[in-house]
């Protein structure tokens, strides 16, 4: 676990058993997959997620234009292609954390 600006913990894995540990372990306000970085499971989790933690935030990054289009099926609009400008990826995280910061009203 790492700190970093403005959140909690960064908790990296790299399998699905890991992810799953981890989004049971830390509840975590925010999700950031990286489909290369979950050994081929990234869809499996991302299905996870969707039907396991609605209205979890997550913001994916896609290896390709045919992983990004599945994974907007499941997350419409934080589907992103890797290699992204750091600019549009730190919007679109605050874009995602942003509305949980906001006091309910």
């Amino acid at each position: 676990m790492v700190s970093a600006a403005g959140v909690p913990c960064v908790v990296p894995v790299s399998c699905y058993a890991d992810a799953l540990h981890a989004l049971s372990v830390h509840h975590p306000a925010l999700v950031v997959v990286a489909m290369a970085a979950l050994e081929g499971d990234a869809q499996r989790f991302l299905e996870h997620l969707a039907s396991q933690c609605p209205g979890l935030p997550c913001l994916v990054l896609a290896e390709n234009v045919q992983q990004q289009e599945r994974a907007r099926g499941l997350f419409p609009g934080t589907v992103l292609l890797q290699g992204v400008p750091a600019d549009r990826l730190t919007q679109a995280v605050k874009g995602l954390v942003r509305p949980l910061a906001s006091p309910p009203q």
